[in-house]
């Protein structure tokens, strides 16, 4: 006895060719090697960048801080300094701070750029210009 027409699937058509219901579906194996190297690559991108974003941005609330709890220059180089060595920050010093006074407001400024290093001649530059006022 054979199986109900309706639930057997059509695998040839009229002149033997493949109806959309046998044809294979899917990625190939080159397709997901592709899909693999992209991931694996924005993923090499990804781990050596966030750690430099991180930095920056306990830079700025450093700067913040800083900015804050000093009454002048010299005090916003040294509680700068004291934080760098507390907070393991490498990228910058007290040195690299611009600060200007105008009109009474205090504003410190800085830049930090970083090359990351992913294959042969292929670099990634961060760079970042901020400024904080008080």
């Amino acid at each position: 006895m054979s199986p109900h027409p309706s639930r057997t699937p059509a695998i040839h058509g009229l002149h033997g060719h493949l109806t959309a219901r046998a044809r294979q579906r899917g990625i190939t194996l080159l397709g997901l090697l592709a899909w693999v190297a992209l991931l694996g690559f924005a993923l090499v991108i990804a781990f050596q960048a966030v750690p430099v974003v991180v930095e920056e941005q306990s830079v700025y609330a450093l700067v913040q801080r800083s900015i804050q709890e000093a009454p002048d220059h010299n005090a916003i180089r040294e509680t700068f300094t004291k934080g760098v060595e507390a907070g393991y920050i490498s990228d910058i010093s007290a040195d690299d701070l611009r600060i200007h006074t105008h009109d009474g407001v205090t504003t410190v400024s800085y830049q930090l750029k970083k090359v990351i290093h992913l294959v042969g001649p292929v670099s990634l530059e961060l760079k970042y210009d901020k400024s904080v006022s008080k």
